[in-house]
């Protein structure tokens, strides 16, 4: 197992899915499946209800989650993002994954925690691809890190 930064990835975005070994294994995982309950009372003041903070507006006029895609766009294609998410949550996503395809958004009936979006995420993504280089990027922070499997 290998990480990675994504500083190691960034000298130049269009090239960065082509100049790193095995490139054309990187998948990114989006993990915004949380409840958000530590931030609920800020939410409900910004979005007027206790929606979690990932599709909230908190910085700017984009939400968390919508960010983190635009941050995860230059570095890994469309069909290799995965989004992990809640069931409980899909009025707030809905608009947002209309280009999605049903493989590449992973809906849980239940939060169950990081760990098992995580082992989720894997297991399907190792499905497709036994080289893979999995980036994780929960919508609160901005450096994911990369595990290298194979």
């Amino acid at each position: 197992m290998t990480a990675f930064r994504r500083n190691d990835l960034e000298s130049e975005p269009s090239a960065a899915k082509d100049s790193v070994p095995g490139s054309r294994h990187l998948w990114a995982v989006l993990l915004a499946g949380g409840d958000g309950i530590r931030l609920r009372h800020l939410t409900r003041r910004i979005a007027g209800d206790f929606r979690p903070k990932q599709f909230c507006n908190i910085a700017g006029d984009k939400s968390l989650f919508e960010q983190t895609r635009d941050r995860i766009e230059p570095l890994f294609p469309r069909d290799r993002q995965v989004f992990v998410l809640s069931r409980a949550h899909e009025t707030y996503y809905r608009d947002f994954l209309t280009e999605a395809t049903e493989w590449s958004a992973l809906v849980q009936p239940l939060n169950r925690g990081t760990g098992i979006a995580i082992v989720l995420a894997l297991v399907h993504i190792l499905e497709r691809d036994a080289d893979a280089v999995v980036g994780f990027s929960p919508v609160i922070i901005t450096t994911p890190m990369m595990i290298r499997f194979g």
